[in-house]
């Protein structure tokens, strides 16, 4: 298409202007960014996205775009296939290592599952909960990035099981990646969850309060007392 020709004359014109400054400053994480965009308008992008995602990663580990967007250029529709997405992932989260690695695995699953719902299917569950966990600690529980966790991961818990196609092992395999990503859920509202902010749910406070009453429906049934504080949501059991 024309609009994408003229792109990718615009990009090539970027890439010439920023090329003397990209040697030039080599540990710049602008730089850096900007290389790694240009991807999708390189014929050649493919070779390169590796190499340039850790590049950026390491000058620039704390920016979670980075992640988003290395996860974003996995997909089919660009660099990557089906089959090699979540591998690739796991390859750069060892390569950034530790709990940034966890948590920018945590970061590309996060952003891609509202683009492209096939990837859940092949998430390593563990893995992306220990990096969802890390987000909630890094931004020190901030009530806003955690609704937000919250909302994400609960939709990520609704996908579909297929029953074609799959063995009982398989359906187990992925029932058992539904409760994983639920006790997520659960356990970022009870222990990561330290106040109420309604813009930051959908629905406002009464999206809050549905997403609230999630892990406790059951003693909601009971005269039992909720109290949401610093140290998380808590059930007492009504002695009267």
């Amino acid at each position: 298409p024309r609009a994408w020709q003229a792109a990718m004359n615009c990009a090539a014109q970027a890439a010439d202007v920023i090329a003397p400054y990209v040697e030039s400053h080599p540990t710049s994480p602008l730089l850096a960014f900007l290389e790694f965009s240009q991807l999708p308008f390189d014929p050649e992008g493919g070779r390169h996205l590796h190499l340039l995602y850790r590049e950026w990663a390491e000058l620039d580990p704390g920016n979670p775009f980075a992640h988003r967007v290395y996860g974003f250029f996995q997909l089919p529709r660009w660099f990557g296939s089906e089959a090699d997405f979540d591998h690739n992932l796991r390859d750069a989260a060892k390569a950034v290592g530790g709990a940034s690695g966890l948590a920018a695995y945590a970061n590309a699953h996060l952003f891609i599952a509202d683009v492209d719902t096939f990837a859940v299917y092949e998430m390593d569950a563990r893995r992306f909960c220990e990096g969802v966990l890390v987000l909630a600690e890094q931004s020190d529980n901030d009530p806003s990035i955690v609704a937000r966790l919250v909302q994400q991961v609960h939709q990520m818990a609704q996908f579909r099981i297929p029953r074609e196609r799959l063995d009982s092992a398989g359906r187990r395999h992925l029932q058992d990646m539904k409760d994983a990503l639920t006790a997520l859920r659960d356990e970022l509202l009870r222990f990561h969850l330290t106040a109420i902010n309604a813009d930051a749910w959908e629905g406002g406070t009464e999206g809050a309060l549905t997403y609230l009453s999630l892990p406790v429906q059951d003693a909601m049934a009971t005269d039992a007392t909720f109290t949401l504080d610093q140290n998380g949501l808590s059930v007492q059991a009504d002695s009267v």
